[in-house]
């Protein structure tokens, strides 16, 4: 599979903090697009399956 170019990276989040997080390790996000997605932890939901679904909603 031949690649078409450089990889893009989109935040799907709002908050500067990440957004500064990424800028002092010299990397800008080619497109920020914050979600209106619930993140709050379902009852009985492990911490492993709230980041699996949260990236799956994101993505």
């Amino acid at each position: 599979m031949a690649s078409t170019g450089a990889a893009r990276l989109i935040l799907a989040s709002a908050s500067p903090r990440r957004q500064q997080l990424l800028a002092q390790i010299g990397i800008v996000p080619d497109a920020i697009c914050p979600t209106d997605i619930d993140e709050s932890r379902r009852k009985d939901e492990s911490p492993r399956a709230l980041a699996e679904r949260l990236a799956r909603e994101k993505a």
